[in-house]
């Protein structure tokens, strides 16, 4: 299933690429995402061209009982994998799930693209979940928990961004 987002950002790449993995941006979405209980940073290095980061999501999730009991519970994590590409502002993002990782697929393009004062963030991915009778009921919730869930994970770093830069928050 397509997974597809649109995210407004107020700095460019590079200082957003910044805080990343910055400890107190991830306290930041902990204390603040209502889904989000803990950010932790497996992998944060630099080479060439690219950076490489991976980050361990621990997440409180409402959902339905039938998807529910097909993903073992409300709790849960997963291991976002994201290699940025700083020559042209694009990046890739998997997600390893800790819990039925051989079951479910999703990873993502990112671009990051100037318009006007702003920068975009451009998501475009694919979620596929092979779960015999229910795998395209839990595809649907994971796509729309995703875009919901990555919605308020970017207001939220762009906030700690321009309170970490001196710029006050953003009206956006």
């Amino acid at each position: 299933m397509k997974l597809s987002g649109s995210f407004p950002c107020d700095f460019p790449p590079e200082v957003y690429q910044k805080y990343l993995s910055d400890e107190g941006a991830l306290a930041y979405l902990s204390q603040n995402h209502p889904e989000i209980r803990g950010v932790e940073v497996i992998e944060n290095r630099a080479q060439d061209d690219k950076i490489y980061v991976k980050m361990k999501y621990t997440m409180e999730v409402s959902m339905p009982a039938p998807v529910k009991k097909a993903l073992g519970g409300a709790s849960h994590s997963f291991v976002a994998d994201l290699i940025l590409d700083t020559q042209n502002n694009t990046a890739t993002l998997e997600f390893n799930p800790a819990r039925l990782g051989d079951k479910i697929k999703a990873g993502a393009r990112i671009a990051f693209d100037k318009e006007g004062d702003h920068w975009i963030q451009r998501l475009d991915g694919d979620v596929t979940v092979k779960i015999l009778g229910l795998g395209r009921v839990v595809e649907k919730f994971i796509v729309e928990k995703f875009q919901n869930s990555y919605t308020i994970e970017a207001r939220l770093r762009n906030e700690y961004v321009h309170r970490a830069e001196g710029q006050g928050t953003s009206d956006s």
